[in-house]
């Protein structure tokens, strides 16, 4: 009778053990599947050779594509939003230029602009590894991790992940979800964009600007008035220093805006003094200089007198030596490549260049006897204007370059054309 007592009092002891036990497995299971991490479908910035996740729950406020913004950067915001109002913030950053020598480096500096302590530092193991670490922030309870990676080309990833006091547990977990989800290859046209940069420094200015006439450009509207107008001389001196003065004038309604830009140097794809005076809408002039040094630094001034010094990729070209690189471009038979072009307010805009082949005469309606050469026109988006050269260019003619100083390349082969697309932002 014992016996069978002791028996049924261990029966149920195994039983209310075993009970505990499944409980305590469910339980994790529920925690583990609400504080999983969703992430979004890959998001790629064209021709950086990267791609990123954002969060994907119902309460997170996302973008769906980069942004350029000031400061010559991209970003990819996101945000969780409860009842209670914003708890975490995400913030991806690709910087285009950057004084960081290495990863640590550009973490370090990141921080600095935050005003906290770097602790914790570790590095991840992804395929594009990045050193992170937490923020120390006395004055404020929130939870602070950043990341950043050195990439090719002077440019640097950063990912910040910040939690606000309500919600600091899983600010570390979202932060390495993200970072080892990371993917980089290093971007092909940014490699065949420094290359013919190269190529380009190897010729003397004598070379590269002899024999360039004087361009007229005619701005016109889409019913065809007229709304602007163009014009840029180049000129070669003794020494072999350069000097481009390029003007450019557009109706705005009952007023109209005038740029003059005068660039100077002995090897304009490496170093040069650019100064853009322009009027603003009291026509005051206003100079913007921008000067290129030996040593790869980037200085600037505004027309208030403000300064920046920043250092760039070396793929870094001024806007307004597009039309001598696109020559060399198309001679030298490439199909895609990255540049960052330099404006002349300051900014760095990467820019992709492709040349696409016309079509035969066979597959264009209209086209008449052998291939037409079309009217070349300067692919820029200032105020959805296209320039039109004035110039006739005959029908039939042969598709080697017409101008005597093209080195790259022995000219394309007859009866093959190719015009240039130019967008601006990857």
């Amino acid at each position: 009778m014992e016996k069978a007592w002791l028996s049924k009092q261990s029966f149920l002891e195994i039983t209310l053990l075993a009970t505990v036990v499944a409980g305590i497995f469910f339980a994790k299971l529920i925690v583990d599947f609400k504080s999983r991490i969703l992430l979004s479908p890959p998001i790629t910035l064209s021709g950086s050779g990267l791609t990123v996740h954002l969060p994907l729950q119902n309460n997170w406020r996302t973008l769906k594509e980069w942004q350029y913004e000031q400061g010559n950067s991209f970003v990819l915001p996101a945000r969780l939003v409860e009842r209670s109002g914003p708890v975490m913030d995400v913030y991806w950053k690709y910087d285009l230029n950057t004084t960081a020598a290495d990863s640590r480096q550009a973490l370090e500096e990141t921080v600095s602009h935050a005003g906290g302590k770097l602790v914790d530092i570790a590095q991840t193991t992804a395929a594009c590894p990045m050193e992170y670490g937490r923020v120390s922030m006395p004055q404020n309870r929130i939870e602070l991790y950043v990341g950043a990676a050195r990439l090719d080309f002077g440019r640097v990833l950063i990912l910040q992940v910040q939690s606000s006091p309500e919600d600091t547990s899983s600010a570390k977990a979202i932060f390495l979800t993200l970072a080892n989800s990371v993917r980089y290859e290093k971007p092909a046209e940014l490699t065949r964009g420094e290359e013919l940069l190269q190529k380009l420094r190897q010729f003397e200015t004598s070379v590269l600007f002899a024999d360039i006439p004087r361009q007229n450009l005619l701005a016109r509207d889409a019913a065809g008035g007229a709304r602007g107008y163009e014009t840029a001389q180049f000129s070669v001196d003794t020494r072999g220093c350069v000097q481009i003065d390029k003007t450019t004038a557009f109706r705005a309604g009952a007023m109209i805006r005038r740029k003059q830009h005068l660039l100077e140097s002995a090897h304009p794809f490496e170093t040069f003094d650019w100064r853009c005076q322009s009027d603003d809408a009291s026509n005051r002039p206003g100079i913007f200089s921008l000067r290129l040094k030996d040593d790869g630094a980037l200085n600037t001034e505004d027309p208030a007198g403000r300064t920046q010094t920043c250092r760039p990729g070396p793929v870094i070209v001024s806007q307004i030596l597009l039309d001598v690189l696109v020559r060399f471009f198309l001679e030298a038979e490439q199909q895609k490549i990255v540049l960052d072009i330099l404006c002349d307010d300051g900014r760095i805009i990467p820019a992709v260049i492709s040349s696409i082949p016309l079509e035969h005469p066979g597959q264009s309606q209209g086209a008449g006897n052998g291939l037409r050469r079309p009217r070349r026109i300067a692919q820029r988006r200032d105020n959805g204007i296209l320039f039109r050269r004035r110039q006739k260019v005959p029908r039939q003619t042969d598709a080697r370059s017409q101008s005597p100083n093209a080195p790259l390349g022995t000219g394309r082969p007859k009866g093959y054309r190719k015009i240039l697309q130019y967008t601006p932002g990857p």
